[in-house]
């Protein structure tokens, strides 16, 4: 007969301190999984109430205050996102997950230069702390790439060896796709976030990322993804956003102004948002309500070269080159390495007839992000010319 043998009761009181222990950390693991649902969902007042109901019962859980904050961001809410991850940062000062949330909270708040020194441990070119989990390698990746690592070290040295060592890990999925994005690389973006959309189907970031790859080539095919994403986050911003671009695009300006409040609606300080509203306002000629428009789209960050930027590429795509240049060397002002706003200058002033000037920018954003695919087909453009 088998016999279950017989511990002391000391050994008894370990096992089920054991299996409490086990028990209350699978708890908790169902509960930070629950929450995180809730904020793919736009459930964001949800989270906060949850995040913060939990967060002083778990101060040493990372998870809540990136939470947390990501919620309070999501609703606009900059400077309380800046203190939560500030405290945060105090208690996980060698979190990469945490650091680079922390300094796009304070960046989002109006103090890049805090930012800035909040992200300098990550600069590869420190040494720094070591990876830890695959999500710290994955954001310690997306640091490496604003210090600029080059794109395919990152992509192989730290995103690909994060999804092999954790497979079911939907960062390194969208870390990929984003950085394909970023270059212009809109196939690889594509077969990147079909990928993900299999492995994560209810995951609407993972069909944003396919709506974008899409965007310069597929409108059905992005407008497909964009209903998913909205059909699984209905408040979803970045989904708004890519909307009211395409439906100014195709001049369908009440159904852009009727998005943009929608998307305005959930944050009222989203500075994407207002920098549409500026384009809208600048197309009717109403220079009152463009000047209200940038005005709120500054209100957090006024020197944000985002928002030049992204007002002037809309411009361009309307013909208006001269205004454009204008916008990117506004926001080549604040940041003179805002490599999106040299490259749109660049194809402005050729547009222009400033070929000079044009070309000279163009080899300069491809000298310095030489996997960029647009800056490489105008230098090659270039090169076929001569």
């Amino acid at each position: 007969m088998l016999r279950i043998p017989h511990f002391p009761s000391r050994w008894r009181t370990v096992w089920r301190g054991l299996a409490a222990a086990l028990l209350a950390a699978s708890a908790l693991a169902a509960e930070v999984d629950g929450t995180r649902q809730l904020l793919l969902r736009g459930e964001y007042e949800k989270v906060i109430a949850t995040a913060t109901e939990s967060l002083p019962a778990h101060v040493d859980d990372l998870e809540w205050p990136l939470l947390l904050a990501a919620a309070q961001t999501e609703l606009g809410r900059y400077a309380e996102a800046r203190a939560t991850l500030t405290a945060a940062l105090e208690k996980f000062p060698y979190s990469a997950r945490v650091r680079l949330a922390a300094a796009a909270a304070t960046r989002a708040a109006g103090a890049a230069p805090e930012a800035k020194k909040q992200l300098e441990p990550l600069d590869p070119q420190r040494g720094g702390f070591g990876f830890g989990t695959a999500a710290e390698q994955v954001a310690r990746g997306r640091a490496a790439l604003l210090f600029g690592t080059d794109p395919k070290t990152v992509l192989e040295r730290m995103y690909d060896p994060a999804r092999k060592a954790q497979p079911d890990l939907r960062d390194s999925y969208l870390a990929s796709g984003d950085l394909a994005l970023e270059k212009s690389d809109f196939a690889l973006a594509a077969k990147t976030f079909t990928a993900a959309v299999k492995k994560f189907p209810e995951d609407p970031d993972a069909w944003f990322g396919l709506a974008r790859a899409y965007a310069p080539s597929d409108s059905d095919a992005m407008r497909q993804a964009l209903e998913k994403v909205l059909a699984l986050n209905p408040r979803h911003a970045g989904a708004g956003l890519l909307l009211a671009e395409e439906e100014i695009d195709a001049e369908n300006y009440a159904s852009a102004e009727k998005v943009l409040a929608e998307v305005l609606q959930t944050n009222p300080h989203r500075p994407e948002a207002h920098a549409l509203r500026a384009v809208l306002a600048n197309l009717r000629a109403d220079a009152k309500g463009e000047a209200a428009a940038l005005a709120a789209a500054r209100k957090f960050w006024p020197a944000n070269p985002a928002v030049p930027h992204l007002i002037g590429r809309k411009l361009a795509q309307k013909y208006r080159f001269a205004e454009s240049a204008a916008f990117q060397r506004e926001a080549l002002k604040y940041d003179p390495v805002f490599l999106p706003a040299k490259a749109q200058l660049a194809n402005d002033l050729l547009r222009l007839g400033k070929d000079d000037e044009g070309w000279k920018l163009a080899a300069e954003v491809q000298q310095a992000d030489p996997y960029d695919v647009v800056a490489f087909n105008l230098t090659t453009l270039r090169e076929a010319l001569a």
